[in-house]
């Protein structure tokens, strides 16, 4: 990946020149060996881009707490109720790097429902898409050290029904939409064969979208074939996001968490 710095000073390349300029009429091929040698090392083709592609699943559990106005309702879906309540998981993730650096995305697309009942009688419904869109950039520190900063936009559409026993339910519905930056880091430990694992970790919000929002992976990579990898995992994504008063009020103080699996491609 990295290009070959140049090994030939400024005034090493004169005095070739010059040696060419000497014997240009007795050797030609000398000329043309003694030329290139003395090429400035900028004229080398730099290093280029390698490019990573990846989609998953991930069977996330909720646990957590939504809120619309007065209305709020426990999001809580254990993972063994999660057939009944994942209606569409869908995740997308884009790498590109050079050198030191690494630019990635990713995306994600969630639909849950819960139902909650409650001593009093009372069963509360909520329903949420969640979409976040993440972009960062990071820097190698070592082999297997990375540190990385980003930006994650946040856009969700929670709808909340509280029903009790005297008759039908209060509805509430909202979307809001918001973004964190954050920071954090990534660690990748080659194991046995063809494994390595991937630990990654950040944390942000910081009171600009949320009050904190945190993630952590732990990846396990397959290496089926030098283009084609193998993703099993495990992912946490934690948002506490809490805005307005009143009737204006939207929470959203959601963990998901859940196993992971999933191909990657690079190229």
């Amino acid at each position: 990946m990295d290009a070959a710095p140049g090994s030939i000073s400024r005034s090493s390349d004169g005095d070739r020149l010059a040696v060419v300029r000497m014997r240009a009429a007795a050797s030609p091929s000398l000329v043309a060996v003694l030329a290139a040698i003395a090429t400035p090392a900028e004229a080398q083709p730099e290093s280029d881009w390698e490019h990573a592609f990846a989609t998953y699943v991930m069977a996330a559990g909720m646990d957590g707490t939504v809120g619309i106005g007065t209305l709020t309702a426990d999001a809580n879906v254990s993972f063994s109720d999660l057939l009944d309540h994942l209606k569409l998981g869908m995740m997308m993730a884009y790498a590109a790097e050079r050198d030191d650096w690494t630019i990635g995305v990713d995306a994600i697309y969630m639909n849950l429902e819960a139902r909650t009942d409650t001593p009093t009688g009372l069963q509360f419904d909520s329903e949420a898409n969640q979409a976040l869109l993440s972009m960062d950039v990071a820097y190698r520190l070592s082999e297997r050290l990375e540190v990385l900063g980003g930006l994650r936009y946040n856009d969700i559409e929670t709808d909340v029904a509280v029903t009790g026993p005297a008759g039908g339910p209060l509805l509430g519905s909202r979307s809001e939409s918001w973004l964190d930056p954050y920071v954090g880091g990534r660690y990748t430990l080659p194991l046995a064969g063809e494994w390595t694992l991937t630990l990654r970790g950040d944390v942000g919000g910081f009171g600009v979208g949320s009050d904190s929002a945190w993630q952590f992976v732990s990846r396990f990579n397959w290496q089926l074939s030098d283009s084609l990898i193998m993703i099993f995992g495990y992912r946490v994504i934690d948002a506490d996001y809490d805005d307005g008063e009143g009737a204006e009020r939207f929470l959203f103080d959601v963990r998901s968490s859940g196993p992971v699996v999933g191909f990657g491609w690079r190229y």
